[in-house]
């Protein structure tokens, strides 16, 4: 059949497989993050104020959680809107609206053009950002959007780039970035990691 291969069959069995890592890997995650800073906590190690609100605002945020799978009250459940829609979401755009300035700053000193490779970055950038938006899109919009000279669109320039340009590498970056975490792990486990890090006590 179109659309699939020899590995198609393995997608459902590899998927359950996936989930279940991320599932015993976030477990891990949380329990290392909650055993390091509880001692540092306990042991009021240098800046463990800071320790003590992550804590604070993990268990803020996992018993409402948890507690409205078990509880369909409206008052859980309106509890749990609260310190998510209240909390969690205004934080959240707060953090990413202070890392938009180093996201500038850092494209800023990107698109200097002082290679081939940076232009070709400028120029698809530019593309992509004037093909998201109405006022953009109206500066091509009398090419006909029809036939080949469709293509020139600034919106299906900008489409092409996402989808034939960007999707595939992304999908390599995701690749080599599961490889190394895998590697990474894997020498964690069987304890060959060493570095600074692994000789502090935490």
């Amino acid at each position: 059949m179109a659309g699939k291969n020899f590995l198609t069959a393995y997608i459902k069995p590899v998927s359950s497989v996936t989930t279940i890592l991320g599932a015993f890997a976030l477990g891990l995650g949380l329990y290392s993050m909650v055993s390091i800073h509880g001692r540092a906590v306990a042991k009021r190690r240098e800046n463990w104020g800071f320790s003590a609100v992550l804590l604070g605002a993990i268990l803020a945020m996992a018993i409402p959680a948890i507690w409205k799978e078990y509880d369909k009250s409206p008052q859980i459940a309106g509890f749990y809107r609260i310190m998510y829609d209240g909390g969690f979401n205004p934080l959240n755009a707060t953090m990413f609206s202070i890392v938009a300035f180093y996201i500038v700053s850092a494209a800023y000193r990107a698109f200097r053009i002082r290679t081939v490779e940076a232009g070709i970055l400028l120029m698809s950038a530019v593309i992509i950002m004037i093909g998201q938006v109405t006022l953009g899109q109206l500066l091509t919009a009398w090419i006909p959007n029809e036939n080949f000279s469709s293509n020139f669109r600034v919106e299906n320039l900008s489409n092409w780039i996402l989808t034939r340009v960007n999707s595939p590498a992304q999908l390599a970056i995701s690749l080599g970035i599961g490889v190394g975490t895998l590697a990474t792990a894997l020498r964690l486990w069987l304890s060959l990691e060493r570095g600074a890090f692994f000789d502090e006590e935490l």
